[in-house]
């Protein structure tokens, strides 16, 4: 870095450029009490002995000089690699002093349970077990909304139900007990798995449907008189042709309640690193990582926008930061990889 600073950037009478380890224990004599002025941003952080750090630039400045530093406290990436470290399936590929989002990369590309981006497709039992950021939002959905479904009776359409045990331990007990609910996912694995697991006769079936279909079924024309689905149309590539099918399969006057995620800042790293010849080998389809609004200036002003399109009467939409954090590294990438 020095040698490539000095021979690019260096000037003779303002600017040069010298290696120095601000950590180091035995400080150059030519620093000490030498300047008036030391400032340092967004490199502090990286230092394993901040204090040595400090009292090395409090030796090198001058009776009543300053000091103008800019550091990172925290980030809750760094809380997810202590986790990482701590784990031995992946400590040995986060060694000291090596670029650990190359190493991550690596790890979740060569693992095809992580790199796949419909593994839960083949594997719904595993699914079942790392799938506590869905439950949680649903739980939340639920408690907020808790008067209204239980006033839902007549038969319901869920889309993405996954493997089924959300909507048989979650959402059917929120409904009215005359409420008939079918799951309906685009994996064929899941609906399999979710018939033989939690189906109840005549209460709750499963049955595969892409929502993004340009060829709706027509025994779901016009049939529910509630759909809702959590945590399922970000995935859509055609938005517009998903909630046009949902408005086709409302009875009159039916209702649809929706939770989907807008954008995620880990999916502008993926398509940064999508985009860098040493990744891109890493994450061969970035298309799957891109959804509906995640570059939408105000999504909920264009949601809204487009259900008013569609044929929808919006009477709720609101768009909120959320946060989630989870100490297994499993259930972490499972949600995004």
């Amino acid at each position: 870095m020095i040698k490539y600073a000095n021979e690019t950037f260096s000037d003779k009478k303002q600017l040069q450029f010298e290696i120095l380890d601000i950590e180091t224990k035995n400080l150059p004599k030519k620093y000490i009490s030498e300047f008036d002025h030391i400032f340092s941003f967004q490199t502090l952080h990286w230092c394993r002995d901040i204090r040595k750090a400090f009292e090395n630039i409090y030796q090198m400045l001058k009776p009543n000089a300053t000091m103008l530093v800019y550091i990172i406290a925290s980030h809750d990436l760094f809380e997810v690699l202590k986790f990482l470290e701590q784990d031995v399936r992946f400590a040995q590929y986060i060694p000291v002093n090596y670029n650990i989002h190359v190493k991550l990369l690596k790890r979740y590309a060569r693992n095809k349970t992580y790199n796949d981006t419909n593994k839960h497709s083949h594997n719904p039992f595993k699914y079942t077990l790392n799938n506590n950021l869905q439950r949680e939002k649903v739980s939340a959905v639920i408690d907020e909304f808790e008067e209204y479904l239980k006033s839902i009776s007549g038969k319901c359409l869920d889309i993405g139900c996954g493997p089924g045990d959300i909507i048989k331990d979650m959402i059917l007990p929120a409904l009215d007990p005359n409420a008939v609910v079918i799951g309906t996912d685009v994996s064929k694995n899941m609906i399999d798995y979710a018939n033989k697991k939690y189906s109840v006769p005549k209460k709750l079936e499963f049955d595969v449907l892409d929502i993004q279909t340009k060829n709706l079924p027509t025994k779901y024309t016009s049939e529910f008189d509630f759909i809702f689905s959590f945590h399922a149309l970000h995935w859509c590539n055609d938005i517009k042709q998903a909630f046009e099918n949902i408005y086709r399969m409302l009875q009159p006057n039916g209702t649809m309640l929706i939770l989907f995620v807008a954008s995620h800042n880990i999916f502008k790293a993926f398509e940064k690193s999508a985009h860098d010849a040493r990744f891109a080998q890493y994450i061969t389809d970035i298309n799957k990582y891109i959804w509906p609004f995640q570059k939408s200036v105000n999504p909920r002003k264009e949601l809204k926008e487009l259900l008013e399109t569609v044929g929808f009467t919006v009477n709720h939409c609101s768009h909120r930061e959320t946060f989630h954090f989870d100490e297994n590294p499993d259930r972490f990438f499972c949600n995004f990889l």
